[in-house]
């Protein structure tokens, strides 16, 4: 065209100008973290699914004692459990139990092999189903790192046997516990355990 193109286009280096109305939200205090991940942040609770979502569990030990979480969202909430979640697209079962013990409790771990499996289903009073995990736990090295909540954990610790026993935590937990490890060795040892069959949490 004669006289050239005369279009305007923004300035290579040029910032957006902020629009009043759609500031972005602050970020929680631990994003800043290199530790974590960004992905997960905000990412919503799957609620009345079509169809059952994957999810993996870590089982990961030092010095005798088992690392756990407490969840801090549904189905779970207020749970002490195995720490996990769901399976991202693209990602092996042990990519996502390394990244999930990553970004709940910033301790770095070794994935090795699946001990466990089972289905976690929480239905409403309905009847409906609410949530629908299949999660698979696998036994996971501990290689470095202290244990610090984030992302969905309202807290994230190492514990003995004497400490999970006064803890409110899964079934599916506890059943893990004693059908591999030597973690608890007798049933009195989980008597303060919660057993809450519609618990969803690993």
């Amino acid at each position: 065209m004669a006289g050239g193109d005369k279009t305007r286009r923004p300035s290579a280096g040029r910032k957006p100008v902020p629009v009043a109305g759609f500031e972005a939200p602050e970020p929680p205090a631990f994003a800043a973290d290199a530790r974590f991940s960004k992905r997960k942040l905000n990412v919503p609770v799957p609620i009345y699914p079509d169809a059952p979502r994957a999810a993996v569990g870590a089982l990961v030990m030092r010095d005798g004692k088992l690392l756990v979480v407490e969840r801090g969202k549904p189905p779970a909430e207020g749970v002490w459990a195995l720490p996990g979640g769901s399976v991202e697209l693209g990602e092996t079962l042990g990519e996502a139990a390394e990244r999930e013990v990553l970004e709940e409790t910033g301790v770095v771990v070794r994935a090795g092999a699946v001990v466990h499996a089972f289905d976690a289903v929480v239905r409403d009073d309905d009847g409906r189903v609410r949530f629908h995990y299949v999660i698979v736990d696998l036994a996971c090295d501990y290689v470095s790192g202290e244990a610090v909540a984030g992302c969905d954990a309202r807290s994230a610790r190492f514990v003995s046997r004497e400490e999970f026993a006064l803890l409110r935590s899964s079934r599916a937990t506890v059943d893990l516990l004693r059908r591999i490890t030597s973690f608890l060795s007798a049933p009195d040892d989980a008597d303060a355990v919660s057993t809450d069959s519609n618990d969803a949490s690993d």
